[in-house]
């Protein structure tokens, strides 16, 4: 799967549905998706064409790296990106804001 974004992708939900699919993910090194990876993908840098065809180039020669990185995807998404997951973690967020706030 790849995700050759050049402008802000905060969370995009592709990316955790192709990595729950249990696929190698290639993404632009925008914040939101090259910290979503964590080591299940590649990330390349943004406006370079090049460095994009050979991150590609490189997965399409590898059946083993894309199959190394398609089960650590999947794992990332089964322990920290599901609903019930982030639900709780976004949860935990308007807590500590609603503690913090003075009445």
């Amino acid at each position: 799967f790849v995700l050759p974004s050049v402008a802000v992708e905060a969370f995009p939900v592709a990316v955790v549905e192709a990595m729950a699919c249990g696929l190698p993910v290639v993404v632009t090194a925008l914040p939101g998706p090259a910290s979503m990876i964590e080591g299940a993908g590649v990330v390349v840098p943004i406006h370079d064409p090049q460095a994009l065809a050979d991150a590609l180039k490189a997965l399409l020669a590898s059946a083993s790296r894309r199959e190394e990185l398609g089960k650590r995807a999947r794992a990332l998404v089964e322990s920290g990106l599901t609903w019930d997951i982030i639900g709780r973690k976004l949860e935990s967020i308007y807590q500590r804001v609603i503690s913090q706030q003075k009445l």
